[in-house]
């Protein structure tokens, strides 16, 4: 009887977690900004948000397809939050003062930026970032 209630337990305490794509894709994009695209690890950041990694694989096939959600996330942030500032601008070099002086400003961004740059090899961090340089 006890096994059973202890199994009803942990199920009712599983229920009270519900996470989202994007729970994970924020996860992820905090994992970059801490320790590069090497930190973004399954295990270690279901263990973070308190699930299993049964609840990523609800979300994501791979973890290529959560680093590429999280890269699409940063996009969208970036742009609304970013890039969005700088379209005023008149000219690109005017442009790249004001997104280095935003950047700079912002230190979990500058860390994001800085990473995705030591990992400018990866196929998916390489095509973000130069997406995010036409945009300027």
């Amino acid at each position: 009887m006890k096994k059973i209630d202890r199994e009803l337990a942990q199920a009712a305490s599983a229920d009270k977690i519900r996470l989202s794509a994007s729970d994970w894709q924020q996860a992820a994009l905090d994992a970059l900004s801490e320790g590069g695209l090497q930190n973004i690890a399954i295990e270690m950041i279901a263990k973070r948000l308190g699930v299993t990694k049964g609840s990523f694989y609800w979300h994501f096939d791979s973890r290529d397809a959560l680093i590429q959600a999280a890269l699409e996330l940063w996009e969208s942030q970036e742009q609304e939050q970013v890039f969005g500032k700088l379209d005023g601008l008149p000219d690109a070099q005017a442009r790249l003062k004001a997104l280095v002086s935003l950047v700079a400003s912002e230190l979990k961004a500058h860390k994001i930026y800085s990473e995705m740059l030591k990992a400018i090899d990866h196929p998916l961090v390489d095509v973000a970032v130069h997406e995010s340089a036409e945009a300027l």
